[in-house]
Parts: C-alpha cells; structure tokens; sequence
C-alpha cells in the first residue's frame, strides 16, 4: 500500500498505488490472473523500479465492470 506521486504521459499524478497481491484480493482472484489481465491489456499497471504497481482508478474501474473481471471466472478461496 503506497501513495506515490508519478509521471504518466507528462502529467504528474497523485493516486494510491496497490501491489499485485492487494489487487488480487480486492478483485477476488489470483496474483497470476492479475498479471494476467495486465499482460492482454485489461488492467492498467505502472512499473516502479522492478515493481507492477496498479493505481487504484484501475481497481475502482475493474471492479465497477465487475469482480472478478469478465472472462475469468477463477475466485481465490
């Protein structure tokens, strides 16, 4: 859990930044298909040193279009 100041496309951002393990959790399923989702483009992440951070807009957003995300049906337990 971090809020983290960052550049995207120029602008200068200011949003909480979640781990792969908390994004998993919050969408109810697996770190792999968080990566997953981040590797055919469905979920946003920025990379920070060697860490995939996803902001939480992108959380908010997936769990708006509903959790888990469309097309994995796979819930962690």
């Amino acid at each position: 859990m971090s809020t983290s100041t960052w550049v995207l496309n120029g602008a200068e951002m200011n949003e909480r930044l979640n781990s792969l393990r908390e994004t998993a959790d919050r969408l109810g399923v697996s770190i792999f298909t968080v990566r997953r989702l981040i590797s055919a483009g469905s979920l946003r992440a920025v990379r920070v040193s060697r860490r995939l951070l996803v902001p939480e807009s992108e959380v908010l957003r997936t769990c708006a279009e509903g959790c888990p995300p469309k097309g994995h049906s796979e819930v962690r337990q």
